[in-house]
């Protein structure tokens, strides 16, 4: 590149930026501050494709359902409610990956704390509650993986192998489209501040 900007040390969460390349691009991808195109934004951009997906195969889904009791007394909602026999629900999240350990750990965390939150509540009505967690970079767990397949049994036989590919595909497809999104808005963001000469911004390396 022609330059490189010299980025200032600490985001507006008070935490520090750019001790590295790598801790850079976790701190875009886990900070709801930096980035308005956060986590947040990521499952639902999941959840949309997801049920987007089911409509394609004739499998109908709600959103954010309400009818659910919760012991804490919280007006806690999962993200889809899929009107399969028996009911399938679920709620998706999105986690970074573990910094230490296995590909897969945060996203198996992720999914234990799901089910702690929400699964009494659902089989309280005799309800399936199946999280749907993935790792940022694409890694899906083991459960989001039996929700796609027990999803396909709700189709015709003869297309539950296409529903599983194209499930698959297009949650993440969605994912990825969402993570490039979101550094294509730092990237335009560092590029406004440069231009408009903001302080701690200028000319460094080649």
């Amino acid at each position: 590149v022609p330059f490189r900007v010299a980025l200032p040390a600490t985001c507006s969460c008070n935490r520090a930026l750019y001790t590295s390349a790598e801790h850079f691009i976790e701190h875009v991808l886990k900070c709801d501050v930096y980035a308005k195109h956060n986590h947040a934004t990521r499952s639902k951009e999941v959840v949309s494709e997801l049920c987007k997906i089911c409509a394609e195969y004739g499998i109908h889904s709600s959103t954010e359902p309400t009818h659910y009791v919760y012991a804490d007394q919280s007006l806690s909602r999962p993200d889809i409610v899929f009107h399969t026999h028996p009911r399938l629900v679920t709620d998706v999240t999105i986690v970074y990956p573990h910094p230490t350990q296995y590909v897969g750990y945060a996203a198996k965390a992720a999914r234990k704390e799901k089910e702690r939150h929400h699964g009494a509540a659902v089989r309280a009505i005799d309800d399936v509650f199946v999280a749907f967690a993935m790792e940022v970079f694409g890694h899906f767990d083991s459960d989001a993986v039996s929700l796609i397949r027990r999803l396909a049994d709700a189709v015709p036989l003869h297309l539950q192998r296409p529903f599983v590919r194209d499930a698959m595909h297009a949650v993440s497809t969605a994912l990825m489209r969402s993570v490039a999104t979101t550094f294509m808005a730092v990237d335009e963001s560092i590029q406004s501040k440069f231009y408009r000469g903001s302080s701690g911004f200028g000319f460094g390396g080649s």
